[in-house]
């Protein structure tokens, strides 16, 4: 990475009102991503605190480029004035910036998820956490649907760990032995709770029916 970070370039001499967002986010993109890649070296190593904490590191500079640009839409209407008098528009984001800072954050929020499983005591309530966030920017992720249920069957939830296996299959072109497994134990588990309730409810109900006998 052979990027002189500490230099913002100006085409237009009131840079320093309206300064190269793009570029700014750029630089925070490129050592975003080379943190994430560092996080995946340690990940394949087994070093998982190493990766967790690379991928981290990582989502904070992902978090200031989606800091940059909310900041420049605060700042848009004020600015738009001396913009439109020297037709600076530096301060627009690239879309392509968006795009894959956006795609670094569903990297980042899975392998964290998938760091969190292999470790000795997971925090599963952690780890849906971040199969929520990735969900929110793309539905479509078998593997992050297949971790939000694995998370939610051992947090005891068989309904979402269900509907979580469910997701994931849906977005796979060849049905994975793990997660059609995985979704008959939810089956099994939700059909024992059902056997119990019913029992539960017979109890209750003969319960009732001997005190009105007295």
């Amino acid at each position: 990475m052979n990027k002189d970070l500490g230099l913002i370039s100006s085409a237009s001499p009131d840079s320093s009102v309206s300064p190269n967002i793009s570029e700014r986010a750029e630089n925070k993109l490129c050592l975003a991503n080379s943190l994430k890649l560092e996080g995946n070296t340690f990940f394949k190593q087994g070093n998982l605190k190493e990766a967790i904490r690379h991928y981290h590191r990582a989502l904070l500079y992902i978090k200031g480029v989606e800091s940059d640009g909310s900041n420049m839409l605060q700042n848009l209407s004020a600015a738009f004035t001396e913009t439109m008098k020297t037709k600076h528009l530096e301060g627009k984001m690239d879309p392509n910036i968006i795009e894959r800072n956006t795609q670094l954050k569903i990297d980042c929020y899975n392998n964290l998820a998938a760091c969190l499983l292999k470790t000795e005591h997971p925090d599963f309530d952690k780890i849906v956490f971040y199969c929520d966030e990735v969900i929110k920017l793309t539905s479509c992720n078998p593997k992050t649907h297949f971790r939000m249920a694995q998370a939610l069957f051992k947090l005891g939830d068989y309904n979402r760990a269900l509907e979580s296996c469910q997701k994931s299959l849906e977005n796979q072109l060849q049905q994975d032995s793990q997660v059609i497994s995985l979704k008959t134990s939810c089956l099994a588990h939700l059909a024992k709770q059902t056997s119990q309730e019913k029992v539960l409810y017979s109890k209750m109900l003969g319960l009732k029916m001997n005190k009105q006998e007295f």
